[in-house]
């Protein structure tokens, strides 16, 4: 053991305290009576630390072995943020940075940005439907997937239109004035203008999310043909989710499933609504009830 103090090198004297780091036993300090009243402590471990050899509120070996913020790339010691379990990110990065416009995260250097003034994240980067044309091959897939697992068609096609962000929230003002406050949510919109009937997506998705939205607003056009008019909105929206939630099934997006089924909103509780139907009576009572007047009883609602 060291006759002089680990941290401001006197020479030992009374009042000598020995702190061993809790994670890394072999790692002990000496520490004059002095420096164990006055010295920073690591905010993780609770060690006396010199100031000058700390990495922010923490020693550097909590420091090398925190995760990093995958913004900033700061060691993350303190709390921290996920965002559908993407993270860690660090609360200075949370709430300073500008967040994606797709997934939500903090940006980084990496970030691109769009004409319109959206950013997309470097992950949501790697697949982003940017091109009119790749954006179509994608639509007649979804439509495809569709047919075949749900043996659900249109009697009268629909268009597909990729705008940006402004004019996909002209459409929305349009079409559904009611939903101009979610506006700035919402990444597409199914719009009936006789004879025309349009299917509006927002440009720069992944290609999953991408998918997910077409196939929900498809699943609007199949409501407008075949389903009573008014419904309750928990049937509307719950079918549509499931639609898109079959496709991705089709596909095994087993994570983004997930997501979906999660929400904490109308539209998780009415994917909820219905696959619990599709588990007691299958796929054909699901579409019954969407068929039927009857609104479903909200009691066989699982909890989220």
């Amino acid at each position: 053991m060291s006759n002089y103090c680990h941290l401001c090198g006197r020479p030992l004297a009374q009042g000598l305290s020995i702190h061993v780091h809790p994670e890394h036993p072999d790692h002990q300090l000496a520490v004059c009576g002095h420096c164990h009243k006055t010295a920073p402590r690591c905010r993780r471990c609770g060690l006396p630390m010199r100031a000058d050899m700390s990495t922010g509120a923490n020693c550097a070996l909590c420091a090398a072995g925190a995760p990093r913020c995958r913004s900033c790339g700061s060691p993350v010691t303190g709390s921290y943020v996920e965002i559908n379990g993407l993270g860690p990110y660090c609360r200075t990065c949370h709430e300073t940075r500008q967040h994606c416009s797709v997934c939500g995260v903090p940006l980084d250097a990496r970030a691109r940005y769009l004409p319109d003034g959206r950013a997309i994240c470097a992950t949501c980067q790697q697949t982003a439907v940017l091109e009119a044309g790749q954006a179509k091959s994608l639509f007649d897939w979804t439509v495809q997937a569709i047919q075949t697992a749900l043996s659900l068609g249109l009697r009268v096609g629909v268009r597909f239109v990729v705008t940006d962000h402004p004019g996909l929230r002209a459409q929305i003002q349009k079409a559904r004035p009611d939903l101009i406050y979610e506006a700035d949510r919402l990444l597409g919109v199914y719009v009936r203008e006789d004879p025309h009937r349009t299917i509006y997506v927002e440009n720069g998705l992944p290609s999953i999310l991408l998918i997910q939205v077409v196939a929900h607003e498809w699943a609007h056009a199949w409501q407008m043909e075949n389903c009573p008019t008014p419904q309750e909105m928990l049937i509307v929206e719950g079918f549509a989710e499931w639609v898109a939630y079959k496709v991705l099934q089709e596909m095994g997006a087993v994570k983004k499933m997930g997501l979906m089924a999660a929400r904490p909103d109308l539209y998780g509780e009415g994917l909820r609504l219905m696959l619990a139907r599709e588990e007691r009576k299958g796929i054909p009572g699901v579409l019954a009830l969407c068929l039927a007047r009857a609104q479903p009883d909200k009691a066989q609602t699982p909890a989220p």
